[in-house]
């Protein structure tokens, strides 16, 4: 199966864990799907869903660090009041997203992306490094991780997350996540060999691919 290779790079990014609302703000080491589509959308200039593309991702990043960041508190008792306090966030350095979308058309977007790309938060610009146009076969035992997949795909093992597959956007109101369930994130590559798998002969590993 012939699929786009997309290569993301950045200095930071982080990705925030839906467990922890305030006080430290630790980083999930792998994007969310909802991520990954919510950054597909930037660049195609509409908001997707996984009814309309097929993808599959794999995060690599360097080291992970904390840093200090000054934040603003708004308060209820007084109109337009807020307060500031500070808050110890987590970050991943040197992010490299790969992403495989089935559908070749994406090719102009990613050459040409119609908004800003974002690994995490706004200060977290992202660039494209390559868009590559790779040939897939289904094997096993794979090399696979280093992703996130629903929790009832078998043979995997990691941390267990409640997520939103994706988010339905509305610009009066706040977004609100769709089709929350609990996912697994899969941290490190592991051999996988419960059934086959598309297979990157290139970069040795396996992808899951949402959408189908």
């Amino acid at each position: 199966m012939e699929v786009l290779r997309v290569k993301i790079t950045g200095i930071m990014a982080s990705f925030r864990d839906p467990k922890f609302v305030s006080g430290v703000q630790p980083t999930l080491e792998v994007p969310p799907p909802s991520t990954v589509l919510g950054l597909m959308s930037s660049a195609c200039g509409k908001i997707l869903s996984p009814n309309d593309v097929e993808f599959g991702y794999v995060f690599l990043y360097k080291d992970k660090g904390k840093d200090v960041e000054l934040i603003y508190e708004l308060t209820l008792k007084t109109k337009y009041s807020a307060k500031s306090n500070v808050v110890i966030r987590e970050f991943l350095t040197f992010p490299e997203l790969y992403i495989y979308i089935t559908d070749l058309g994406f090719e102009k977007y990613f050459r040409f992306p119609m908004f800003p790309l974002l690994l995490g938060r706004t200060q977290e610009l992202a660039r494209v490094e390559e868009v590559k146009r790779v040939e897939l076969k289904q094997t096993k035992p794979v090399r696979f991780g280093h992703t996130i997949v629903p929790f009832d795909f078998k043979g995997v093992g990691g941390v267990l997350i409640a997520l939103p597959l994706y988010f339905e956007y509305n610009p009066f109101e706040p977004r609100i996540g769709q089709r929350i369930q609990p996912f697994i994130l899969v941290k490190s590559f592991i051999n996988y060999s419960h059934q086959p798998m598309f297979y990157d002969e290139e970069k040795n590993w396996g992808i899951y691919f949402y959408g189908q």
